[in-house]
């Protein structure tokens, strides 16, 4: 499930740069979608390369490696994508454009508090063409 992609990498690769090490395979997740355009250049340099890169599917992980590697990074991975469904929740709240700033507090303190104290990850959309904003909650 593309949502949990994210996760699934960790901070920085941190989750799957442990896994390729671990089992001496290469873990590759889906590109985000981009614009046609860029696709277009992007295709030109794959067959300049020699090699087009193969379509990858936006819930398709491609690990490649040593067989036994592979397996065991692959249900490492489907066990944390099953462990990341049974305790993630999410929860959507819509606020005036014009609250943003009161909730993120001034430095983003009042932000940094609410998820020190819950646990919780709170996504603020940085675009302001709407009156309103989308704020996505995700925790334990």
């Amino acid at each position: 499930d593309p949502k949990f992609h994210k996760d699934l990498i960790g901070s920085q690769g941190s989750v799957i740069n442990r896994l390729q090490t671990k089992y001496k395979v290469v873990i590759n997740f889906p590109k985000p979608a981009k614009a046609p355009k860029e696709d277009a250049a992007n295709a030109d340099a794959a067959s300049d390369a020699g090699k087009p890169k193969r379509h990858q599917e936006p819930d398709e992980v491609v690990i490649r490696g040593p067989r036994k590697g592979a397996d065991e990074a692959r249900d490492e991975i489907l066990s944390y994508l099953q462990w990341l469904k049974d305790n993630s929740f999410t929860a959507t709240v819509t606020v005036q454009q014009k609250q943003v700033p009161s909730l993120i507090g001034q430095g983003g303190a009042a932000l940094d508090e609410l998820r020190q104290s819950t646990g919780a990850k709170i996504d603020v959309p940085g675009e302001r063409n709407s009156e309103t904003a989308e704020i996505q909650i995700r925790g334990p």
